[in-house]
């Protein structure tokens, strides 16, 4: 069993935590996500499983496929909304690509989701966010061509 251990998980034990040795990125976002009392359970997306939600882009010609980290479930006005969350470090090889995969994804289908977010902690360790399912972000991410770029947007 895994590390420490989380509330609100879609599949609990028998004492109600999920454990999950989340990195350093992904545990930042989630202890920021798991304060907001609208959400009422996540879902680790874990990578390569039939049942995971994955996202495709293109990196160098070939096909891959982005698996999001985390899927948040928020009731808002008595609606449930669902939410991709992706905690990710711009300055990977494949981070623009993926983020542009993200932002066709939210195109796609973003009217069935509330937040599709980059997530990206900056050098104080503050938590920062592209939400693609807005347009002007992702018009934005679109566009990009680097890294730098990508890191200068998460800036903004």
């Amino acid at each position: 069993r895994e590390e420490p251990l989380w509330a609100r998980h879609v599949y609990v034990d028998e004492n109600g935590s999920f454990g999950w040795k989340a990195n350093g990125w992904e545990a930042a976002a989630l202890q920021e996500e798991l304060k907001d009392e609208a959400v009422v359970a996540w879902l680790r997306n874990f990578p390569r499983k039939s049942r995971s939600l994955c996202v495709p882009y293109d990196f160098g010609g070939q096909h891959k496929g982005l698996y999001p980290d985390m899927i948040v479930f928020r009731l808002i006005e008595g609606r449930l909304v669902v939410d991709i969350l992706d905690p990710h470090d711009p300055g990977r090889d494949e981070a623009v690509e993926k983020a542009k995969g993200l932002a066709a994804y939210a195109e796609k289908h973003g009217d069935q989701f509330g937040r599709i977010q980059l997530i990206a902690l900056d050098k104080n360790d503050t938590i920062r966010r592209l939400d693609v399912n807005l347009p002007g972000v992702r018009e934005k991410v679109k566009r990009l061509e680097s890294s730098p770029q990508l890191k200068a947007l998460f800036g903004e």
